[in-house]
């Protein structure tokens, strides 16, 4: 098998957002960066297709109290998931900062000139996400990217981590076009890895890809952290999700509907009549509903946006776009779906593979020299790029006046 060698000061495996965002920081600081990944990067990660919401908070909007809007999120979409407030702190003393720095780069993060809150919050109470236009995002990150001097290497799946000494030198990873391996040495690493999806049994068995999460993500990051020694946490606490049945996709809080049974009754409490403020929040309070309703025979539910007005049907489909969604939007095409006539089927989408590889403010984990953020370390868009973010930036300050490591030490490893 042919043998290829990168060397290397900062290997971000991954070319997710928090892969991006961690090689176009720590490249801004000087440092030789090479990003690896198994697919394309173009079309790698969550937010491969697009984003339509970003979690930040706005002084202007929210006003003074930054930790109350933070007890806020963690009431909605942070509900689901242990994570302390200290790492929210520090997510949303930088959000803000990276919302304004993705808006100069060309990822529109206003709405016809302001700022859009939108979904994921409670009526009456105040908004946690802002609108934007994520459709082109990885697009314009690749560029700023190689603006910035940083080497993205496609095709290569990291397998393994090198260690030595109690700190990360590398990785080894094998090419899935070539008779290939290929030895990264590297003084730094993050991984911006996916989480586990596929993992328990699917929605629908015989559409084995009928998966938000994508059908590649395989746990690989969080198993080489586990084997190099580094710590994990809340494996025991799977997630799910909801949406639509058959034609599985992200994106709850981008439907203008009402959760209702097959007579029409709402699930929830929240909205009787389409509200593209706020959706409905049944969506995010109990992503169960259509399974327990399934359960009790009362199923199935179904999202129904009929009464939308004109005006916030085209908002609806403008950010159906935005969130990735365009393939959803050209099967209901194809198969004569209106929404404004036809209410749409959701369900509880399967187990994925919960926890995270366990991560500081730092983005540093308890393995000196490896980083990580993104979906294996905190979650959600905002999250992948402010911690991938300052994940590049404390990569960079590390390796500073860090010396080459014993990389011969790795022998045994690469051998086997």
């Amino acid at each position: 098998m042919e043998e290829e060698h990168i060397k290397t000061d900062v290997l971000c495996i991954g070319g997710g957002i928090a892969g991006l965002m961690a090689a176009i920081r720590a490249a801004e600081l000087g440092a030789k960066v090479t990003v690896i990944e198994k697919g394309h990067a173009l079309y790698s990660g969550c937010g491969r297709m697009g984003n339509d919401h970003f979690e930040t908070y706005i002084p202007e909007v929210h006003g003074p109290d930054r930790d109350a809007w933070i007890e806020e999120l963690l009431r909605t979409a942070k509900g689901e998931i242990l994570i302390s407030p200290n790492l929210l702190r520090a997510q949303f003393l930088r959000a803000y900062d990276i919302v304004r720095l993705w808006d100069s780069w060309g990822i529109p993060m206003k709405y016809k000139g302001s700022w859009e809150f939108a979904g994921h919050s409670f009526p009456g109470r105040p908004m946690t996400h802002v609108k934007y236009e994520g459709r082109f995002q990885k697009k314009i990150l690749l560029k700023q990217a190689a603006d910035r001097g940083v080497e993205v290497r496609n095709r290569i799946m990291a397998v393994e981590l090198l260690t030595a000494g109690g700190q990360v030198i590398g990785a080894i990873g094998i090419s899935t076009r070539e008779d290939k391996i290929v030895i990264c040495q590297a003084k730094a690493v993050m991984l911006g890895t996916g989480k586990c999806s596929r993992l328990y049994p699917g929605l629908t068995p015989g559409w084995m890809f009928n998966d938000p999460h994508g059908g590649i993500q395989t746990g690989d990051g969080r198993a080489m952290a586990f084997r190099a020694g580094a710590e994990l946490q809340n494996l025991e606490m799977p997630q799910r999700h909801i949406g639509p049945k058959y034609f599985t996709k992200f994106g709850q809080a981008t439907w203008v509907g009402v959760v209702r049974d097959w007579e029409g009754k709402p699930a929830g409490t929240f909205v009787f009549k389409p509200d593209r403020k706020y959706g409905d929040m049944i969506c995010e309070v109990n992503k169960l509903a259509p399974e327990q309703y399934a359960k009790a025979g009362k199923g199935p539910l179904y999202m129904d946006c009929r009464g939308i007005s004109p005006e916030d049907y085209e908002y609806m489909m403008h950010w159906t776009a935005h969130e990735g969604n365009i393939s959803l939007l050209d099967h209901m095409r194809d198969e004569g779906i209106d929404l404004r006539k036809h209410p749409v089927e959701f369900a509880t989408y399967p187990l994925r593979g919960g926890g995270l590889i366990a991560a500081n403010e730092k983005a540093e984990t308890s393995l000196r020299g490896l980083y990580a953020a993104g979906d294996e370390a905190f979650g959600d868009i905002s999250a992948a790029a402010t911690f991938g973010y300052i994940a590049g930036e404390n990569a960079a300050e590390y390796i500073r006046d860090l010396p080459e490591p014993e990389f011969s030490a790795a022998g045994p490893l690469i051998k086997q």
